[in-house]
């Protein structure tokens, strides 16, 4: 759906849009003053607006569960350099509570 169809749903599909006219820079462009009524008889027309959205997120993840293994790596040059690194298999966090709970569990293939 387009969004003329959604701004004017009442207009048929065979009006053509309005074309841009265009006005040489010299020609005068004075302002122009629309009077609706009768004069003298003008109604005033006070309002005010006021709005509130309050939201709520729960971004506080939580780690319940860590599987890991430690991988033994050294220098191929040399045997005596090496360094120990501790590798996650699997992460398990939950966050929220009630109908907003999310539980998510990561499963991390390390080579």
């Amino acid at each position: 759906m387009s969004l003329e169809r959604i701004i004017r749903p009442f207009q048929t599909h065979d009006v053509s849009p309005p074309q841009r006219v265009t006005v040489a820079e010299d020609a005068d462009a004075s302002d122009v003053v629309l009077a609706i009524g009768v004069v003298g008889s003008a109604k005033t027309f006070n309002g005010s607006e006021s709005g509130s959205i309050t939201t709520y997120q729960d971004v506080k993840i939580k780690e319940k569960e860590r599987e890991t293994e430690t991988k033994h790596i050294t220098n191929p040059d040399d045997d005596s350099q090496f360094v120990d690194v501790e590798l996650i298999k699997k992460l398990t966090t939950e966050r929220g509570s009630g109908q907003t709970y999310q539980k998510s569990e990561y499963k991390l293939n390390n080579h």
